[in-house]
């Protein structure tokens, strides 16, 4: 009988200890990952910062990434990203009217490259998800302390980009902290589903979003450290190929001509912008009125505003380490700094050849015309009373109302052959700064220094 209690009495104690450590132990979601909080409802990370608004996709999401690392606990500077996820290297140029973040195309993952460079060796987009599966992760992220990035959560979002840092499933709302948000949180519905742009290769895709996972403990610098992994993969993305896009059925919407659509990127890029800067008219009849190619104007304000940002960025990312590198090779870790400055500064004059402003001091409409003969610039911003704009039309002037305001075109032969002029140089820094990266890839240290936030600039892209 006593034998027989105690037998029973063995069986609630383990029953109990079986219930303890079942409060202990991470539930599952269906993915197979430990969810932190088990059944919470509600759930923030605090102290996300809102980040940049930029028009480029790929800085932008670069922007949204500092930003989440910031809570992760670390502070790296701009340039170091975007040298460490090779978004400094790149160069796309896509030949036809799209959408940007159609166009802002990525021959690398840059949010996936930064952040295995950092230890998060999981870090990926989710796409394809159902938004039961999306919830589950994003509930587990964020009770890991987790932030995720998201795009297009709010159509009416400018480039849509968004940091997940909560959730509330009593409500079916979503915290999202962005670039055109206040200091503190948003609360937005869990959407239904959407499309968004991913500033990867994947482009856009269904219901994207950007998760970190877990961090391998005791990798961080260490894993970014000697022998530049982030230099081979820049030597890659400089040497260039092709990416295909337009693919999916939400990027329909934004195409100019039907998908899908081919981009060069590295030296292949420079080939097709030579080819559009030598062969395509600014100005077309149709019907017989004058009428402006503004996407072609777009494309090499932005795409070419893209290249002065990103050259810039690999200056300040190469400059930052000098430290890594054997006395020997200074010399060349010089020389290649100048080179991409050289591209930077070759890249605003090529822009200036496409959007210059008339100055303030042509105030008759012959003035203009006289300037506008004379200038390198082909299109010239126009501020200028509207009796002016009134006046170069009478006189048979090719002048255009844009979204970025008045526009006269000056177009010559001379001036195209002057911006091939300045793509032939820029191509031929590009294959010298190839040359020497595969020289100092052997040597090149790009340890992440902890270091305060730089203040870069992105390029002007909407006027």
């Amino acid at each position: 009988m006593h034998q027989r209690k105690y037998q029973w009495v063995k069986v609630i104690i383990l029953a109990g200890l079986i219930a303890v450590w079942g409060g202990f132990w991470p539930s599952q979601d269906s993915l197979g990952e430990g969810d932190d909080r088990g059944n919470a409802t509600t759930n923030r990370i605090e102290g996300v910062a809102q980040f940049r608004l930029d028009t480029d996709s790929g800085p932008m999401a670069i922007y949204a990434f500092q930003s989440c690392l910031g809570v992760l606990g670390f502070n790296y500077s701009y340039s170091k990203f975007a040298g460490i996820s090779g978004a400094a290297f790149k160069f796309v140029y896509d030949t036809t009217e799209a959408y940007e973040p159609l166009r802002d195309l990525f021959p690398t993952d840059v949010l996936q490259s930064a952040s295995a460079q950092i230890g998060f060796e999981d870090a990926h987009w989710e796409t394809g998800r159902s938004i039961d599966e999306l919830m589950r992760i994003i509930k587990r992220e964020i009770d890991a302390g987790r932030p995720l990035i998201a795009s297009d959560l709010e159509t009416s979002a400018y480039h849509g980009l968004f940091i997940i840092a909560g959730y509330d499933l009593e409500t079916s709302h979503l915290l999202v902290q962005g670039a055109l948000r206040r200091a503190g949180y948003d609360s937005i519905p869990i959407a239904e589903g959407w499309d968004g742009s991913t500033a990867s290769p994947v482009g856009w895709a269904s219901n994207p979003v950007f998760v970190f996972g877990r961090q391998v403990k005791g990798s961080g610098d260490a894993r970014a450290g000697k022998n530049g992994p982030s230099i081979a993969a820049a030597i890659e993305i400089m040497k260039g190929g092709e990416l295909e896009y337009g693919r999916h059925p939400g990027e329909e919407p934004y195409l100019g001509e039907a998908g899908p659509h081919t981009a060069g990127y590295g030296l292949k890029a420079f080939e097709l912008l030579s080819y559009d800067i030598a062969h395509r008219p600014l100005v077309t009849m149709q019907d017989g009125e004058p009428h402006l190619d503004f996407g072609f104007l777009w494309r090499i304000d932005s795409q070419i505003g893209q290249l002065q940002h990103d050259r810039t960025q690999a200056f300040t990312f190469l400059r930052q380490a000098r430290a890594g590198l054997p006395p020997e090779q200074n010399a060349l870790l010089e020389e290649l700094t100048a080179s991409f400055q050289a591209v930077s500064r070759d890249a605003k004059g090529l822009r200036e050849v496409f959007w210059q402003a008339m100055p303030p001091g042509v105030t008759t409409a012959d003035s203009a015309v006289a300037y506008a003969r004379g200038s390198s610039s082909i299109v010239l911003n126009l501020s200028v009373p509207m009796w002016m704009i009134d006046e170069l039309k009478s006189m048979g002037e090719p002048v255009f109302e844009t979204h970025w305001g008045w526009v006269m075109v000056a177009d010559s032969p001379e001036k195209r052959m002057g911006a091939r002029l300045l793509v032939r140089a820029i191509l031929s820094r590009e294959r010298n700064s190839i040359r020497m990266l595969e020289e100092l890839l052997p040597d090149v240290d790009t340890r992440l220094e902890r270091e305060r936030p730089e203040g870069q600039q992105g390029p002007r892209g909407n006027r």
